[in-house]
């Protein structure tokens, strides 16, 4: 086979292989996107995330308002983060309420969060507070807040604007 053949070969091997990295990017980019911002952004207090959980910013129109009005909420020294996601907001509850292992649960209730109904949960550890609010607003949302334990009820009147 002379150099021609081979550098035939190569091209044609070099374009299968780009073939497969763009299909895989297409078919598996936005969960391996969305699995990097988590990994990048993580959660407050390194609390549990959610399998299909996904970061939310809401569109440049509301981000604004929402990030002020989520800040002017927050107890003092607690973070936040919200997460959209495809399942159900009792499964998501479900979910945390295996996973916070090592946590003790200090109320699990329903809650109107509008338009709809919501859970709200709120767990301790030693000096530690977490609170997983769930809600729906087009799609199912996840807010988890991290701070002082002495703020947990604060932190458990904490709610988005509405219908965002």
């Amino acid at each position: 086979m002379d150099k021609r053949g081979i550098g035939v070969i190569g091209a044609i091997a070099a374009m299968v292989v780009a073939g497969l990295i763009i299909y895989g990017l297409i078919f598996y980019g936005p969960a391996l996107w969305g699995s990097i911002q988590r990994a990048i952004q993580g959660t407050p207090g390194g609390l549990p995330f959610y399998p299909d959980a996904e970061p939310y910013t809401p569109d440049a129109t509301v981000s604004e308002f929402f990030n002020w009005t989520m800040n002017n909420q927050m107890p003092a020294n607690w973070s936040w983060r919200i997460y959209k996601s495809s399942a159900y907001i009792e499964d998501i509850a479900d979910w945390y309420r295996s996973q916070m292992v090592g946590w003790t649960k200090e109320s699990d209730y329903s809650t109107y969060i509008y338009p709809d109904s919501g859970i709200a949960l709120s767990f301790s550890k030693n000096n530690e507070g977490a609170v997983v609010v769930l809600y729906h607003s087009f799609t199912p949302r996840i807010l988890l807040l991290h701070g002082p334990k002495e703020g947990i009820t604060y932190a458990l009147n904490v709610r988005p604007p509405a219908g965002v």
